[in-house]
């Protein structure tokens, strides 16, 4: 039997994660009304209001709502009471991030800002100071291959090995923690025994299926948040899902540039540093995906800035950061593979510089995705596949009743 923790203050503490006040909300229902996602069994923003109210954090952070919701602040622009529910939403998401990150830092960046920009300076600090001693120092060797005349390979690369290993276990640790939270609240376990009901193959076509739905809807192609009424967007304006997916495709299309790049150039030929013309395939793929990137994240910024409209008022600190360094990250890389094609007497006092940016920038969003609203891009499809997951079984399960098995004869001797 699962223990119903409560939080008398819940509400305090989620101010830190957001600028809303749902204290004046007296649960009139307006927002509910007013959301273009509420069905008959999920009621949201109020009923994830009601369940902070109460201080029942971990119903809260493992509701489907919490990252169903995609913020057109519908429900903050028709609250009477101003409470805005939206932000509010979007603050659930941050401390749900923050919950889940099991080394704590989430919750100290979010308490104090400018432990970000210390965590910045330091890895900064050090990760420049190991670019330049295994430059200088030779540490890899005479055979090492130089990027672009300046930093070698080998420094790059097996440090990102290493960054990229603890990363992924300060990841995986996280979603462990977040299905673990998932399946032991309600309402997710609907019907106790549920999996004994059904068999290994049905549960793993379901398994299977629920993946490609989840990945290609919500992932893929954003059907959810395509849903946008496009009345409310200027003609001369790109929607937020536009937006959006050229963020989102752009950041998948470097990285899958960056894969194959490894696999063609460091394991087939052996040759991590070689050159290779601008139309080789792969660097048109990451030149398009990094303009497609720039273009975005330019214009989520440059909304923001001017505050186009209800959704792009309310711009947290983690927002602008991690836009910031996606922007950053786009253009570094852009400049870095324009200076492989031009004369190198021109942008040979440059390269270095452009090249060490570019290194920080991408390890900086990398360090802060597990942290910050950013790890929404790993915690929300994969908490959707969850409850799709489970509702498919339970669809399953009603709609093929199992036979009530004969009692077994029971043998009497007279």
């Amino acid at each position: 039997m699962s223990v119903l923790k409560i939080k008398p203050n819940l509400i305090d503490e989620m101010q830190d994660y957001g600028s809303f006040d749902v204290n004046t909300c007296f649960n009139c229902g307006t927002c509910t009304a007013t959301c273009p996602l509420v069905k008959e069994d999920s009621q949201f923003p109020r009923m994830l209001i009601r369940l902070a109210q109460l201080g029942q954090s971990d119903k809260l952070i493992a509701s489907k709502e919490l990252w169903a919701c995609y913020y057109c602040g519908d429900c903050s622009a028709s609250c009477p009471r101003e409470a805005d529910p939206a932000e509010f939403m979007m603050a659930s998401r941050r401390y749900a991030i923050a919950n889940y990150d099991v080394t704590g830092i989430s919750k100290s960046i979010y308490k104090n800002k400018l432990l970000v920009f210390l965590y910045m300076l330091i890895t900064g600090i050090i990760i420049t100071a190991g670019l330049v001693y295994a430059d200088t120092s030779r540490f890899f060797g005479n055979t090492d291959h130089k990027l672009m005349g300046g930093y070698y390979y080998e420094t790059i690369h097996y440090g990102g090995l290493v960054f990229g290993s603890l990363l992924g276990l300060v990841i995986l640790l996280g979603v462990y923690k977040m299905y673990r939270n998932i399946d032991q609240t309600e309402p997710l376990r609907k019907q106790e025994g549920l999996d004994t009901k059904l068999s290994l193959s049905v549960k793993a076509h379901l398994l299977w299926t629920t993946f490609w739905e989840t990945l290609i809807n919500e992932g893929a192609l954003q059907k959810r948040f395509k849903r946008e009424d496009p009345s409310t967007q200027p003609a001369h304006r790109p929607s937020r899902w536009v937006i959006h997916m050229t963020i989102v495709w752009g950041f998948v299309g470097l990285a899958a540039a960056t894969a194959l790049d490894y696999l063609v150039k460091d394991l087939l030929l052996n040759d991590p540093a070689g050159f290779v013309p601008i139309w080789y395939p792969i660097r048109l793929l990451g030149i398009v995906s990094g303009l497609l990137m720039l273009y975005g994240t330019s214009y989520s910024l440059y909304f923001r800035w001017k505050k186009v409209s209800d959704y792009y008022n309310t711009s947290n600190f983690d927002d602008w950061l991690i836009l910031t360094l996606i922007w950053f990250v786009g253009l570094t890389g852009f400049l870095a593979t324009l200076f492989v094609y031009l004369p190198q007497n021109l942008v040979l006092g440059w390269i270095n510089a452009v090249l060490i940016i570019h290194v920080l920038t991408v390890s900086w969003l990398f360090m802060l995705l597990p942290f910050t609203k950013f790890g929404h891009m790993m915690y929300r499809p994969l908490a959707l596949w969850i409850y799709d997951y489970q509702e498919q079984k339970i669809a399953y399960a009603q709609s093929h009743p199992m036979e009530t098995p004969e009692p077994s004869p029971v043998l009497t001797i007279s």
